[in-house]
């Protein structure tokens, strides 16, 4: 118990922190490898064992997470990754290491989860599964759709919820709705806040799973794909489908959002092997220019290069956030095991260990309360205030370090030691009191208080030629480390200054900003609270005429005695529409609705 009530305080901390653990700023890699499509002799089971045929063979170790290829042609090679699953794997083992993810989403992070391999190695089946519907098969898209309304379910009765799914593809380098099959070459445009997005997609507003589901299959039905030699269903494209889970919470007034992206990447593919020709040739060519657009970037991303080549496709355009930017990510690299495919199933791991070594920065997707923005307001002023008052002495300290008196008394001695040598080249006599021309200059000295100028000699006893030049010789190296030391004291006053200025430039801009926002949430819980009451006052109008059509309906029933019934929604069960969740969800979605500009039409799902 102490252990599991540290985790959930770790837990806990993360999410008021809004900082990852430790390890969610790396991309997390699943190796998968599919079972073998015929048992041959050569060929064992895929859990834990060998995996060889003729002179190449996988060993897996599921336990330590390693794959050792071995070849008698070439370098034997480890591989390590966070998990590996063979041949026997089911599909809920799968997804109990991807759904961490959906967690985080919950949490206001965006998350993303991608299917990489060679065609035919189980990339889909993986991400879908054979049918949405088949909850014993179900791959990781349907079963994160499951996931995310249990834990909808089980959140606190004051939050509610908007969610928005998009389905698109990159087929040929053209992005396609896939929620509308008219818009077949959509624009991809960059900006500030959510890095490279696809303009004008369908957005649907769901207030269910089923609802997801039918959106997906819709999207499915419109994907392209074709048979090839190696897939009898071989997807032609690349396929991206999001889930935006967008939250408000009434009591606090927070407001977070987090995006799940789940990709499933169309295989790369040789010719020879799948017997592409025409269409099926020229969309071979666009997958695999992708994909090594794709390998591109992974290698940019794990050298640290100072340029990531992201614009070179539409699929690393919109894969930026997930690959080195605002996303908790996992990648699932699907591999098959045949001898015939090693060269590919070999990159594929070569692929899966670098991206491995890539590096993310997730971080909360959430917006302050009214209060909690007028808190930050008064502490950036206070703070604002408190750097002027530094500002003004640092700026006092560089006056006086300009106008100090060291600086024109080291003038004045150089000069006089100047005249004074010279003269002292021209007399030799020793003991001879020498004429001064220089200006008055303060001389320390333990006895009495004596004065150098042009018309007073020395009063005490003189000293040789070389005393004197070794006195006055320390005397300007005195002065010279003392103008030494106030220019370095200026500097560092001089840069104290600049610092504390550009402080001052950048917390009022911050303020200008706060203001800003706290403009904005208090106009939006103005707009929320009224939607909230005529939602609620359309509900009640319901609910009333729901119970009048009831009580019309057992007249009706006991007069003729028909067994009649009636139904709001026949989509939506009586206890299901009563559910805290569900009357959460569906106003959100009116909410969402009401907010639509002006001439737009709401959209809903099919």
């Amino acid at each position: 118990m102490s252990a599991q009530a540290d985790a959930a305080a770790a837990k806990q901390k993360r999410r008021e922190s809004g900082v990852p653990p430790s390890d969610a700023d790396s991309i997390k890699v699943i190796c998968r490898f599919r079972p073998a499509r015929a048992p041959r002799k050569d060929q064992a089971s895929t859990k834990g064992v060998k995996l060889s045929s003729h002179s190449d063979s996988f060993n897996l170790d599921e336990k330590t997470g390693e794959v050792e290829f071995s070849s008698d042609y070439q370098e034997s090679k480890r591989f390590k990754f966070d998990k590996i699953f063979g041949g026997e794997s089911k599909q809920a083992d799968i997804f109990g290491e991807v759904s961490a993810t959906i967690d985080f989403v919950m949490d206001g992070f965006n998350g993303a989860v991608l299917a990489y391999g060679q065609t035919s190695a189980g990339k889909s089946w993986t991400m879908e599964g054979p049918s949405i519907w088949d909850s014993d098969f179900q791959g990781v898209v349907p079963r994160s759709v499951d996931k995310l309304f249990e834990d909808i379910e089980k959140a606190p009765s004051t939050v509610q919820f908007q969610i928005i799914v998009s389905y698109y593809e990159i087929y040929c380098e053209k992005v396609r709705d896939l929620l509308n099959p008219t818009q077949t070459n959509m624009k991809v445009r960059e900006t500030k806040a959510d890095g490279f997005i696809v303009q004008d997609v369908t957005e649907v507003y769901c207030t269910d799973k089923e609802s997801v589901l039918r959106v997906i299959e819709l999207g499915k039905t419109n994907r392209v794909a074709a048979p090839t030699l190696m897939n009898a269903e071989s997807s032609r494209s690349h396929s991206i489908f999001s889930i935006l889970v967008d939250q408000q919470d009434t009591a606090s007034g927070r407001h977070k959002k987090g995006i799940l992206y789940l990709v499933d990447l169309a295989g790369s593919e040789k010719v020879g092997k799948t017997g592409a020709k025409g269409i099926r040739l020229e969309e071979a060519k666009n997958i695999n220019s992708s994909l090594t657009s794709l390998g591109m970037v992974i290698n940019a991303l794990c050298d640290r290069a100072p340029h990531v080549p992201y614009r070179d496709s539409k699929l690393t355009m919109l894969l930026m956030e997930a690959l080195g930017g605002n996303s908790k990510t996992t990648l699932i690299i699907c591999c098959t095991p045949e001898h015939d495919h090693s060269p590919e199933t070999l990159s594929t791991l070569r692929f899966g260990e670098r991206a491995k070594h890539i590096q993310t920065n997730a971080r909360v997707n959430e917006e302050l309360s009214a209060a909690e923005l007028k808190v930050h307001l008064q502490a950036a002023k206070k703070e604002l205030a408190n750097l002027v008052v530094v500002l003004g002495k640092a700026s006092q300290g560089i006056s006086e370090a300009v106008t100090s008196a060291s600086v024109t008394n080291l003038g004045s001695l150089q000069e006089f030691l100047r005249k004074h040598l010279s003269r002292m080249g021209a007399k030799n006599t020793p003991g001879e009191t020498l004429a001064l021309e220089t200006p008055v200059i303060p001389v320390e000295d333990t006895g009495s208080e004596e004065m150098i100028d042009g018309s007073q000699s020395v009063k005490h006893k003189p000293l040789d030629q070389t005393e004197q030049m070794a006195d006055l010789a320390s005397k300007v190296t005195s002065l010279e480390e003392e103008v030494e030391l106030e220019k370095l004291r200026f500097e560092k006053e001089h840069e104290m200054f600049m610092f504390k200025n550009e402080e001052v430039s950048a917390l009022q801009a911050t303020i200008a900003e706060l203001e800003e926002k706290l403009l904005k949430a208090n106009l939006q819980a103005k707009r929320a609270q009224e939607a909230k009451e005529m939602a609620e006052e359309l509900l009640n109008t319901a609910t009333q005429a729901a119970a009048v059509v009831a009580a019309r309906s057992s007249s009706v029933d006991r007069e003729n005695g028909a067994a009649t019934s009636s139904s709001e929604d026949p989509s939506v069960s009586p206890d299901q529409a009563t559910s805290p969740s569900h009357q959460r969800l569906r106003t959100a979605s009116f909410l969402a609705r009401s907010s639509l500009s002006p001439g737009t039409a709401p959209r809903s799902p099919p």
